[in-house]
């Protein structure tokens, strides 16, 4: 069978997909390229935060830092491609959090930085904020 133009083009689709670390090609997921979680500590102490990403599988590793006292410090992980980040749960103190993450619906099948803030203050129990960037 003679080979065509089209073919060549779907074929090399396919390649630059699974090498983009992107690999969800006829997916509705989005490919999460990037995850930045800022930790914000609005209180007059350091205050140490854990959190966890949740995936469609399981709960991924804790990560733990401490965070001075009227600071924000910044933590970017690269998500693993095969499952789909769905949660991210939180603890500072005793206070605990959870928030749903952006759903696959919501963010199409492109590429996205997804930026989150866990922010604790004295004032209110701990929260996360979410925000998307296409600009990777």
């Amino acid at each position: 069978m003679p080979s065509t133009r089209r073919g060549f083009l779907t074929g090399s689709g396919v390649v630059v997909a699974s090498l983009s670390g992107c690999a969800n090609f006829g997916s509705s997921t989005p490919c999460i390229a990037k995850l930045a979680v800022t930790l914000e500590n609005r209180t007059s102490e350091d205050q140490v935060f854990h959190f966890a990403v949740e995936t469609s599988e399981e709960l991924r590793e804790w990560v733990t830092q401490t965070v001075a006292s009227n600071t924000s410090e910044a933590v970017v992980r690269e998500p693993d491609e095969k499952f789909e980040p769905v949660a991210i749960h939180g603890v500072v103190d005793t206070r605990t959090v959870r928030g749903d993450l952006l759903s696959s619906s919501e963010a199409g099948t492109r590429k996205i930085c997804l930026r989150i803030t866990f922010r604790c203050s004295a004032a209110t129990e701990p929260t996360f904020l979410q925000d998307t960037d296409i600009r990777c």
